[in-house]
């Protein structure tokens, strides 16, 4: 007596929907908390047929044609989303189980329909349904956005690319003019000394001087202008680049060409780098020229050329025993026309460093100078891995 109170408050109060219906689809019996949640009373549904009064037509077809394939195996359904009808007219989303019963020795079938409410999940199906499209609709606006900043990308790629073009074509025929006119300037001024030296005064041969002084130092402003504006311009064309060689012939016709120095330098085998070979060829040109212009005061000169490890960086060394600076102005030898020192004390148009670092920038690198005054300076270069340094 006990135990079949016990399972009678299990079916009613049970925290999901029992119904219970017989072969000929009539209720026969439903629990309490199915009642509370579509509003029915009891007595509204018992005997009527179950699925005319809970389902919706949509529900009602789809049963029609699936139930008996649903309950093939072992009599118990898989689960069937639905919604039932509830006593206001509202609808109430339910996962649903249906097993079917007797039918041994003569038994009555009846089925046990189990109902479970499904309105969290149903709202959590439309909210996943609801982000798959506002996803679906960010990606396409994606694209769309990212089409058109790559149209207008290529534009200014291709306006920049026109621009740059007509930039060093300008550059070249002013240049080419310019030195044109310094080298016929120069010309007349040496022919006037050869042809009228003996006529000229002290006073007069000093403005000569300076003319010939002043028109070479346009003519190495203007190379390296154009030095400049190649290095931050021309395409990029990686190789492996042999610096100890390369340092090696620099540095021999630095010799060749003052052969009155004495200078002694030392370079570190087989310092290679993937880069463009030109380019490097030109930092190399500064540097060394650099370390061999500073040094001039010095008896005894020395140069090194090596590398150095530094945390996870490999640098590329240049060092002199020249007659330094200051360290504190350091910052300001990379600047285009920003010297350290007296142009009558050291000759140069001060663009030569600016051209070391355009080029290493655009290799992805960094370059650093470290200096005393009188105790010489290192400059010294890094590229990273995907250059080869």
């Amino acid at each position: 007596m006990i135990e079949q109170e016990t399972l009678e408050d299990l079916y009613e109060q049970a925290p999901v929907g029992y119904l219970t219906v017989t072969a000929e689809d009539s209720i026969f019996r439903v629990n309490k908390t199915l009642l509370q949640w579509t509003g029915w009373k009891a007595d509204d549904l018992v005997g009527r047929k179950w699925y005319e009064i809970l389902l919706t037509r949509a529900g009602r077809a789809f049963l029609d044609a699936r139930i008996e394939p649903l309950l093939e195996l072992q009599g118990f359904s898989r689960e069937i989303a639905l919604d039932l009808v509830c006593a206001d007219g509202e609808r109430l989303p339910v996962l649903m189980y249906i097993v079917k019963k007797g039918g041994v020795q003569g038994a009555p079938v009846f089925y046990r329909i189990t109902i479970v409410e499904a309105t969290e999940r149903r709202s959590y199906e439309r909210r996943l349904l609801e982000a798959k499209q506002a996803a679906e609709d960010a990606t396409e606006s994606l694209h769309a956005l990212t089409a058109d900043l790559q149209e207008r990308v290529d534009k200014r790629t291709f306006e920049l690319q026109a621009a740059n073009e007509e930039l060093n074509a300008f550059s070249y025929a002013v240049s080419h003019s310019l030195k044109a006119n310094l080298r016929r300037m120069l010309a007349s001024n040496r022919a006037l000394l050869d042809d009228c030296g003996d006529e000229l005064g002290h006073k007069a041969r000093e403005y000569i001087d300076r003319i010939e002084h002043a028109g070479q130092g346009a003519a190495e402003l203007i190379d390296g202008l154009l030095q400049l504006s190649q290095c931050s311009h021309a395409d990029l064309r990686r190789e492996t680049v042999d610096l100890s060689k390369l340092a090696a012939e620099i540095l021999s016709d630095l010799a060749l060409n003052d052969a009155g120095r004495r200078v002694s330098w030392t370079i570190e085998p087989n310092l290679t780098v993937s880069a463009d070979a030109q380019l490097m060829a030109l930092v190399l040109r500064n540097l060394l020229g650099n370390a061999w212009k500073y040094t001039a005061p010095v008896e005894d000169a020395q140069i090194q050329v090596y590398a150095r490890q530094d945390n996870d960086k490999r640098f590329f060394c240049i060092a002199d025993t020249g007659v330094g600076f200051d360290a504190q102005q350091a910052y300001r030898l990379f600047r285009p026309f920003q010297r350290l020192h007296r142009a009558d004390e050291f000759p140069g148009a001060g663009i030569g460093l600016s051209i070391v670092q355009r080029i290493v920038r655009r290799h992805g690198g960094i370059v650093e100078a470290t200096a005393s005054p009188g105790q010489g300076a290192t400059f010294r270069f890094w590229l990273p891995e995907a250059a080869g340094g």
